[in-house]
């Protein structure tokens, strides 16, 4: 198996690193895989002729899709800022309560041509990814008297997904970055030995644009 870095074109605004070198996160559109413009890694026939010649030598080709990390959108909204730990709790930021404004809304060119464009056939050749199911997980409760931690086990149903929804423009409201307000844009790489972020602008600098 092979899988592709992010194909995605990088907003390229510069006030992350990811929309500074290019990598493929910090997109704005997740239909825009080179047309027109290359990406840094070529164009969209670039890609197709890579994927092609990966099935010729019977390699698996996998996508890295970061959906979770699209922000620098065009369109800007008002929203307040939390972070969650994995069980859900939030946990302490610098992010306070405040409200801010924020790029968050948006979409590019080719998502608005080709989101949802391919529901009907997707739900035609995968027909159970549009039905709904129920998942068992475990979820880790907390007393208030300080004892230790215990499970209970829960379920979700999800509804099934109509093929009819398309999705023309993005609203990022739940992320993966710490970039929206500016707090821990800095924070690139860190020592897992010592638990030290290392900073862009700081001692580290060389290290990591180099």
């Amino acid at each position: 198996s092979f899988e592709m870095a992010p194909q995605y074109r990088s907003s390229g605004d510069h006030t992350f690193l990811d929309s500074t070198i290019d990598n493929g996160y910090a997109f704005t559109d997740r239909y825009d895989l080179g047309f027109e413009t290359p990406t840094k890694y070529g164009t969209d026939k670039d890609l197709r002729t890579a994927i092609k010649a990966l099935h010729q030598s019977n390699m698996q080709v996998m996508a890295d899709v970061v959906d979770n990390q699209v922000y620098n959108l065009s369109g800007q909204e008002v929203v307040s800022a939390s972070r969650a730990g994995v069980y859900g709790k939030d946990v302490s930021t610098g992010f306070g309560t405040q409200l801010y404004a924020v790029n968050s809304v948006g979409g590019g060119k080719y998502q608005a041509q080709y989101g949802g464009e391919y529901l009907n056939e997707l739900k035609q050749q995968y027909p159970d990814l549009f039905e709904a199911k129920t998942y068992d997980y475990w979820v880790k409760n907390y007393s208030n008297d300080g004892s230790d931690p215990y499970y209970t086990l829960s379920q979700n149903t999800r509804k099934d997904m109509p093929s009819s929804e398309v999705i023309k423009q993005w609203s990022a409201k739940y992320m993966n970055g710490t970039n929206v307000l500016g707090n821990g844009m800095g924070y690139v790489l860190k020592d897992w030995n010592t638990g030290e972020y290392f900073k862009i602008g700081e001692k580290n600098a060389d290290f990591i644009t180099n």
